[in-house]
């Protein structure tokens, strides 16, 4: 009964199942908590390095080679990357990567998405307008771009893939003992989300490359493994009950009783691996390798190169043809491209190569370091992808949320990565640095690529997904830290079609804005809330306004520190006055 009060004309609205809700959550906290390396690993590695060398030996043969990693992947700045999106738009769709492919596509703009099916396609493959001929004779031009980049860092580090593909046994323990925790704790935050988000992905043959210590099998073992298939939950507080993870559900059925079996797929029998295979070119390396997954089955297959004769993999290989050989379902790639092959053509060649190599549903995993020159080999693979392939037969998984330009690559003083945090091993075993410090936050650049239409190719909007899981590939991506002040937070997100923006949420917006999600927020998260953008370019840099006001508080305070001291140079004057610019250009930058 209405009695005139606001309060009495509500609407009938539909309750929320509470479940349905924690499933979304659990789906949009890609990120893990502080991770720790696994018990029998830890065991292993501390037999290991007290049997090899001494502790301060390997300590100082470990900060050796971090400083010559740190070298080659750590002093490139950021800057605007050269990009063959801006002027052309991705292939069609062909199939598998061939480094020859040609073909006439349609323009789209800058976003480089081709037409959805019922569309037309209004261009000629017969005569190219002289418009198109500039954009394809510029796109070749931002690809000579991005190859002379990548030759002018390679050069500056000839011996970098000779000093670590040699390792000697002190080296391989000291690299291991340095390494392993943070390279296993950004895949297992990798896989984890790939297991989350594809469901029904379960690979069966899997491939490491450049594996090293096989950090990337253990974490696939860890996640995929009937024995060791535990819940997100459980990789950080170390239980393997996972009794209350929501079942696969469909976006509509917020009622909807869970599946046998709890989890999407788990009412099946569940199968173990049925091949694992590790390529690593340094043998004692390899060594370290085979004694960490000594006890996998079925057993790790070690070889030295890609193709190795008189492996069990090569002779499966030799007896049949090319449409027949038995693909594999997931290619991980942990720090490989800088560290494999030099040149940015030969690294193109090699991910055409594993994708190749990959079935229908496949999954190629590339993670490099957290830096802008991680980033600058991750963004030359990706538009790789989307010039050469089309975005029919692929789609990005993970971090993008879209398959067109990169706005990040854009901007000139960001990059995309994220950050994990994990355990270091002991410091009576191996000490990085300060006692006091046992967590580190391994930062890292990714690509997830899956050989198969993604949900944004079939469906053209978020509403039209029939699952969840395939609803999330909509969902913007949180590509900074949250920015948590008073009452509200800000996040910079990546969203489609391809646009790098902020969105503010504050405490007195309606439930539905997320602002307690936003709280619990993390670096790498999805966005599953309405955007409200207050900023289109997301993180705005120094206005020139500020500029010149920041430029006369420097001028002034020099000039106060320089009275009544005896110089030529006239405070105030118009050296004085550009070689303050120029240090201000040296931190705030243009």
């Amino acid at each position: 009964m209405h009695r005139g009060y606001r309060f009495d004309r509500m609407l009938d609205s539909r309750d929320t199942d509470p479940e349905a809700v924690a499933y979304l959550d659990k789906l949009a906290m890609t990120g893990l908590k502080t991770l720790e390396v696994p018990h029998d690993v830890k065991t292993k590695l501390e037999v290991l390095l007290k049997q090899v060398g001494q502790k301060r030996d390997l300590e100082n043969v470990g900060r050796f080679m971090m400083a010559k990693l740190t070298a080659r992947t750590s002093v490139e700045l950021p800057r605007v990357l050269p990009s063959r999106l801006l002027h052309d738009p991705p292939r069609e769709d062909k199939g598998d990567l061939s480094p020859n492919q040609r073909g006439c596509v349609s323009l789209e703009g800058a976003a480089g998405e081709t037409p959805r099916k019922g569309e037309t396609d209004t261009t000629s493959c017969s005569v190219e307008p002289p418009a198109e001929q500039d954009q394809q004779a510029r796109a070749a031009e931002s690809q000579l771009d991005q190859e002379a980049l990548a030759l002018a860092e390679d050069r500056r580090h000839r011996l970098f893939r000779k000093f670590m593909g040699s390792h000697s046994p002190v080296s391989a323990a000291a690299y291991t003992a340095h390494r392993y925790a943070g390279v296993y704790a950004s895949m297992v935050r990798i896989l984890s989300e790939i297991k989350l988000r594809a469901p029904d992905f379960r690979p069966k043959r899997v491939m490491e490359v450049q594996a090293g210590f096989a950090a990337g099998l253990m974490a696939a073992y860890q996640i995929w493994s009937p024995g060791h298939d535990v819940g997100r939950e459980a990789l950080w507080n170390g239980s393997g009950d996972d009794d209350d993870a929501p079942s696969l559900r469909r976006k509509g059925d917020v009622d909807a009783e869970p599946r046998e079996g709890g989890r999407a797929g788990s009412g099946d029998i569940e199968e173990g691996f049925e091949y694992l295979l590790a390529v690593e070119r340094s043998a004692h390396l390899a060594n370290v390798g085979k004694y960490l997954t000594a006890e996998f089955t079925p057993r790790v297959q070690w070889q030295l190169g890609l193709y190795e004769e008189g492996t069990a993999s090569c002779v499966e290989e030799a007896g049949h043809n090319v449409g027949q050989r038995r693909r594999l379902d997931l290619v991980i790639m942990p720090h490989c491209l800088l560290s494999s092959v030099d040149g940015q053509e030969s690294r193109h060649m090699l991910v055409r190569n594993l994708w190749n190599r990959l079935s229908h549903g496949g999954i190629l995993v590339l993670v490099e370091r957290g830096t802008p020159t991680g980033f600058r080999s991750i963004h030359a693979v990706r538009e790789l992808f989307i010039k050469e392939l089309g975005v029919g037969r692929f789609h990005f998984l993970a971090p993008c949320p879209h398959e067109s330009i990169c706005p990040l690559a854009l901007t000139g003083r960001d990059w995309c990565h994220f950050a994990q945090r994990v355990r270091r091993l002991p410091h009576y075993l191996y000490c990085k640095g300060s006692r006091s410090k046992n967590v580190e936050e391994d930062k890292f650049s990714y690509l997830v690529v899956r050989k198969m239409q993604g949900p944004r190719r079939k469906f053209s909007c978020e509403s039209e997904c029939t699952t969840l899981e395939e609803q999330s590939h909509f969902w913007p991506r949180v590509v900074m830290p949250v920015i948590k002040a008073g009452q509200h937070c800000l996040l910079d997100v990546c969203a489609r079609p391809h646009t790098f923006e902020r969105v503010a949420v504050s405490k007195g917006m309606p439930h539905g804005a997320g602002y307690k999600f936003a709280r619990k927020a993390a670096w790498g998260d999805l966005w599953r809330f309405p955007r409200r953008v207050v900023r289109p370019e997301a993180r705005g840099y120094t206005s020139e306004e500020m500029q010149q006001h920041l430029l006369r508080l420097a001028s002034k305070n020099r000039a106060n520190e320089a009275r009544g001291r005896e110089g030529s140079e006239q405070v105030g004057s118009r050296e004085e006055r550009d070689r303050l610019e120029d240090e201000f250009v040296k931190f705030f930058g243009n």
